[in-house]
């Protein structure tokens, strides 16, 4: 499917972006982008990134600097399962599906299994994770206090950021609207795995 064309300054940035990353391996950080545009706010960056996200010319990464370009071709691209629903929002049951989706290798660090999650709901809004968000999960039952994870609370998926203090166990929206889930009894928690990126489907 062809992607939607970019305006002038879109096109600049993703231009530097490409530059930078060919050189580095790594994308560079918003205020590198900032002074390398010459802009006086750095939400305006923030603004060209999201575009640029949305209309399939980047994803959000887990590995340095947090972005990755999506032009890689087939032979490096890697499939991986996309296994179903995870709320971000109340808790949800997870829907099994048997669908594959193909992923920039750039998005993924090696040595680990990844799956996908289609996400449903609204608070990790604030974290730049949308509805109808694909979310790419490194599997692991461990995490550190602030990551954001995919966890079962109650046999139920949700993708929350992780905090333990002692026994209690809270997650985190990136809504305020959203209160904390706090758990007591840990025993039907179990984490999935951590996030790893984001991709947008538009």
């Amino acid at each position: 499917m062809a992607l939607a064309p970019l305006t002038d300054k879109e096109n600049s940035i993703y231009k530097y972006l490409k530059r930078y990353i060919d050189k580095n391996g790594f994308a560079p950080t918003y205020r590198q982008i900032q002074e390398e545009m010459g802009y006086t706010y750095i939400g305006a960056v923030q603004t060209f990134v999201r575009q640029l996200t949305d209309k399939g010319y980047l994803v959000m990464s887990g590995g340095r600097r947090g972005l990755a370009l999506t032009e890689n071709n087939i032979a490096e691209a890697l499939s991986i399962p996309l296994v179903g629903s995870i709320a971000a929002g109340l808790p949800i049951e997870a829907i099994e599906t048997t669908e594959y989706i193909d992923i920039p290798k750039s998005m993924l660090k090696p040595g680990g299994s990844f799956f996908a999650l289609r996400v449903r709901g609204d608070s990790m809004i604030d974290a730049h994770i949308i509805d109808g968000d694909i979310v790419i999960i490194k599997k692991q039952k461990i995490a550190e206090n602030g990551e954001t994870v995919a966890a079962l609370v109650d046999h139920s998926a949700t993708l929350k950021k992780y905090y333990r203090k002692n026994n209690v166990i809270e997650l985190h929206s990136a809504n305020e609207k959203y209160r904390p889930i706090r758990l007591k009894d840990v025993g039907d928690f179990e984490i999935l795995g951590i996030l790893a990126g984001v991709i947008r489907k538009t």
